[in-house]
C-alpha cells in the first residue's frame, strides 16, 4: 500500500472526512479494544458518549490521550502496541476540519496511520480493501 497513490478530493472537509472514515474502520475491523479506557475514541467518533456533547468529549479525549503517550513514556516510542494505539485513538480523534491546515498535513496523517496500522499486525489485504473503499486510489 502505498500512501503517495491515493487521490484525495479537492474539498478538504470531505478529505478529512474521508480519513477519519478509513482510521475509524481500521481501528473497528482490526479490533483495537479501547474499551478499559476512559476514553474510547471508537465510541467518541461514533458518537456513543454519555453527558458532556461529542465535541467537548472529543476535546478532553485527544489532552487524555496526549498525556497518555506523555506519562508512560512514549513521546519517542513508536513501535510498542500501546504507544501506537494511542496514537490512532488521536488520529481519528483529531480528524476535524479545524484542526487539518491543509491537504499536505492530512496526507503526512494518512501515512503515518497506515505504517501505525501495519506495525498493529493490521493486514496489507485489509488495508487496501478499506482504502479503495474510501479513496480513489491510482497507479
Amino acid at each position: 500500500m502505498n500512501a503517495a497513490k491515493v487521490v484525495w478530493p479537492d474539498s478538504l472537509s470531505e478529505a478529512v472526512f474521508l480519513y477519519r472514515s478509513f482510521v475509524f474502520s481500521v481501528l473497528q475491523e482490526s479490533g483495537v479494544d479501547y474499551s478499559g479506557f476512559p476514553y474510547n475514541p471508537i465510541d467518541i467518533v461514533a458518537g456513543n458518549v454519555e453527558g458532556a456533547s461529542c465535541e467537548e468529549k472529543r476535546i478532553e479525549a485527544v489532552s487524555w490521550w496526549w498525556k497518555y503517550i506523555d506519562d508512560n513514556g512514549y513521546i519517542r516510542d513508536l513501535d510498542s502496541e500501546m504507544s501506537i494505539r494511542a496514537r490512532l485513538a488521536i488520529a481519528v480523534l483529531t480528524a476535524v476540519p479545524n484542526s487539518v491546515e491543509d491537504i499536505y498535513e492530512l496526507k503526512e496523517r494518512f501515512s503515518w496511520a497506515l505504517q501505525f496500522s501495519k506495525k498493529l499486525g493490521v493486514a496489507d489485504d485489509v488495508l487496501t480493501r478499506l482504502v479503495t473503499k474510501y479513496f480513489q486510489y491510482g497507479n
